[in-house]
């Protein structure tokens, strides 16, 4: 029962739900079922803990996201500083912001929107799967990769510690005229990073070294990044519904074992499947027995 749309009664427990989510809960009245209470998927949002690597772009935008659909407990990690460049898609900062620290900017920035949120802010050049080790622990809930360099090789670092802590994990980007979201790794249940990429090399036996060759001439990927503001927003928007789906149980995440494309010219999307390796030397392609109790999502 809703009492004046901010309290939600359901077998003797009362939770306080702040006005300004009024129409988030009618949302999740929609999904309410004998299994579960939109006060049920709200409680998930604030108790969940949740860690973003790259407050660029897509970083800034799923960050803001989840702070106004009620995450209450942030983790943030950068090593970069606001530049002009970045100020027409990266939402937290603006020009007064230029030289400083961004995990510090958009922490700032974060806690305007909601000061009761519990921001951590890491300053860190994430340079292997080593430098993630302390960051991400069994407490993480989820984990959002956002960063885009070292190419390939940041999303194996995050995917080896994930899959060792059993944390949920989604990587996000645009290439050119592109966006990509996901897949969102489930440790244990869905392919992981590692799966994928020992389908590739199989496919490509050349994979790697095309790899190496785009990260040793950062000219030819980092160094040009091409993306719009509106780009950025529809990217970020995909990848903190999912998320959001994860936590709460509301709906099945659609980037399980799949990654979702979009091309921002035709406006056409495509879906790319992917499935667990039997080969795969970090999640054992279904072998690896872990506690996977904390996860949220619905059953796959």
């Amino acid at each position: 029962m809703l009492l004046a749309g901010i309290i939600e009664v359901e077998k003797s427990t009362i939770i306080k739900v702040p006005s300004k989510f009024n129409t988030q809960m009618t949302f999740f009245s929609i999904f309410d079922s004998q299994k579960a209470k939109r006060y049920q998927y709200f409680e998930k949002l604030s108790n969940a803990k949740i860690t973003i690597l790259g407050m660029g772009g897509v970083g800034c935008n799923v960050a803001l996201s989840l702070i106004l659909s009620g995450i209450k407990s942030l983790k943030i990690i950068d090593y970069d500083v606001v530049n002009e460049s970045n100020l027409n898609r990266q939402i937290l900062y603006k020009n007064k912001d230029i030289g400083k620290f961004k995990v510090d900017i958009a922490k700032q920035s974060l806690c305007e929107y909601d000061p009761s949120v519990e921001i951590i802010s890491i300053n860190k050049e994430i340079k292997s799967a080593k430098d993630l080790e302390y960051i991400v622990d069994k407490n993480t809930d989820f984990f959002i990769c956002s960063a885009d360099f070292p190419f390939h090789y940041i999303y194996k670092w995050v995917n080896k510690v994930c899959v060792k802590y059993n944390v949920p994990w989604i990587q996000a980007n645009s290439a050119e005229a592109t966006g990509f979201v996901g897949p969102l790794v489930i440790p244990g249940k869905t392919c992981c990073y590692e799966c994928i990429e020992t389908m590739l090399k199989k496919n490509n036996p050349d994979y790697l070294y095309e790899i190496d060759y785009l990260n040793k001439n950062k000219h030819l990927y980092h160094d040009k990044s091409s993306t719009l503001n509106s780009i950025i927003n529809i990217i970020s928007s995909f990848t903190a519904l999912e998320i959001i789906k994860h936590i709460t149980g509301f709906e099945r995440p659609a980037t399980l074992n799949c990654q979702f494309s979009l091309d921002f010219g035709s406006l056409e999307f495509d879906k790319n499947y992917y499935k667990r390796h039997k080969e795969c030397s970090v999640c054992k392609g279904g072998n690896l027995r872990q506690n996977i109790e904390k996860t949220n999502c619905l059953k796959l």
